[in-house]
């Protein structure tokens, strides 16, 4: 019982290719449809792109966690999918966004991803730049600050 009051969320974290380099309004597209589904299952989270890759946080209920991700695996959007972290939660990271987003620049990518090389594509795919769920999170308590 004490286990089930203290972890009543779940954290996901996942990076991916996309299929495409989505433009601006496709990606707002994307965000006002996530952000839509989000408030109406109770998931909060964070999502970055750069450079045909996304890196996600999703954060919630575990049964919401468990549908959005699978959505998320069939998306044909993206491929090559990465899960890097799956854990149980006491408190979310990011409570108050539906999903924030975050899109940086190469200057971002170079000072805060060690290794990252400005000719590079798919930044969060390549292991040896995001290797586990511990680089990713990190990378997104620092990027929060700058996200929206």
């Amino acid at each position: 019982m004490l286990y089930e009051r203290v972890h009543m969320y779940e954290r996901l974290v996942y990076a991916s290719s996309a299929v495409s380099a989505p433009d601006e309004t496709e990606l707002r597209e994307l965000l006002a449809i996530s952000r839509d589904h989000n408030v109406a299952t109770n998931v909060t989270g964070l999502l970055i792109y750069a450079e045909r890759s996304f890196m996600q946080m999703i954060e919630g209920p575990h049964a919401a966690i468990a549908d959005t991700y699978g959505r998320i695996t069939k998306d044909s959007r993206h491929r090559g999918i990465r899960l890097l972290l799956r854990t149980d939660i006491g408190a979310r990271m990011f409570p108050r966004w539906a999903m924030g987003f975050y899109w940086p620049d190469s200057d971002a990518l170079t000072r805060d991803l060690p290794g990252y090389r400005a000719e590079g594509a798919y930044p969060f795919v390549a292991g040896d730049l995001v290797p586990n769920g511990d680089v990713a999170t990190t990378l997104m308590r620092i990027w929060a600050n700058d996200a929206g």
